[in-house]
């Protein structure tokens, strides 16, 4: 009698490819769960940089299109013809209302010191400079704005620090 041989795999041999295939798909599991946990991070820091560059570049904006600032009690307002810009500097974040649209942005921004310069007028005060350090990415960082005034507005004026 001619016994029919069938071609397979022995137990062993399928156990070593099993434990070589497992080794191999828990390798590229870690890698992938690495480079997941890096993405996620460099996406949040990219995220908190355009915010604060964001931030910065509105602030600056309206600082230098404004006719007139004005700073109380951690709120800026930036008045120019006949439109009002009230920026809130909270703790936590900032806010920036423009009056005429009734619009509000917010900002994802840690203030940590404002630092403001004034003119003084007989009936008012404006502000000069405003000066703010902000926590970012674990630092502080500081920005500082400067308003130019038309000489009639510094005409015979006084400048101190402070609210």
């Amino acid at each position: 009698m001619k016994k029919n041989k069938v071609r397979a795999y022995t137990i062993i041999e399928i156990l070593i490819t099993m434990v070589i295939t497992s080794v191999i798909v828990s390798i590229l599991y870690l890698l992938f769960s690495t480079l997941s946990r890096q993405y996620s991070q460099f996406n949040k820091s990219q995220n908190k940089t355009i915010t604060l560059a964001l931030f910065k570049n509105t602030l600056k904006r309206d600082f230098y299109m404004s006719d007139v600032l004005f700073f109380k009690s951690n709120e800026l307002t930036c008045v120019k013809d006949k439109e009002t810009i009230l920026y809130t500097l909270q703790n936590e974040f900032v806010t920036r209302k423009l009056e005429s649209r009734n619009t509000i942005d917010t900002f994802d921004i840690q203030i940590k010191h404002i630092n403001p310069f004034f003119i003084v007028d007989r009936d008012f005060k404006v502000l000069k400079n405003l000066s703010l350090k902000v926590s970012f990415l674990g630092r502080k960082t500081g920005l500082y704005f400067s308003k130019n005034y038309p000489s009639n507005v510094l005409t015979n004026q006084k400048f101190f620090y402070g609210d």
